[in-house]
């Protein structure tokens, strides 16, 4: 091989290489990737299209300095059956007996999460976030 090709050769393969890596890493991404954009919400779970159990947790992690409510299936969650974790800031629900929901149903489940600053009050809440995922 010439000289001059194989000096061209070297870095044509490193370029090609690189995006390769860039193109996978588009290809790779996360599917909660629509949250971003959304500064509340840290986490939704269990991520869309997940698989959990029946009794599995349902629920959201919120930024500091928000509040929010959670319904799951159309069924608002009461705030006194919800783990409520100030220091993390998370809204859980799970499922069980004496509760709104005592487990979740077979197959397809959606949850939605309406969500307000703490300083500006669930009157000026955000647009809802809704997410689907299934129950083994």
């Amino acid at each position: 091989m010439p000289p001059l090709l194989r000096k061209l050769l070297v870095p044509l393969v490193i370029i090609v290489g690189l995006g390769c890596f860039v193109v996978a890493g588009y290809w790779g991404a996360d599917p909660d990737e629509p949250l971003v954009g959304v500064p509340a919400l840290e986490q939704l779970i269990p991520a869309r299209d997940a698989e959990i159990l029946q009794q599995g947790v349902v629920g959201v992690d919120l930024q500091p300095g928000w509040e929010g409510r959670l319904r799951i299936n159309s069924v608002f969650i009461p705030p006194a059956q919800l783990e409520q974790d100030s220091g993390l800031n998370q809204l859980l629900f799970r499922p069980g007996p004496g509760k709104v929901i005592t487990a979740l149903d077979q197959n397809r489940n959606c949850a939605e999460v309406t969500f307000w600053q703490t300083a500006e009050g669930a009157e000026n809440a955000q647009p809802v976030v809704k997410w689907c995922f299934d129950v083994t």
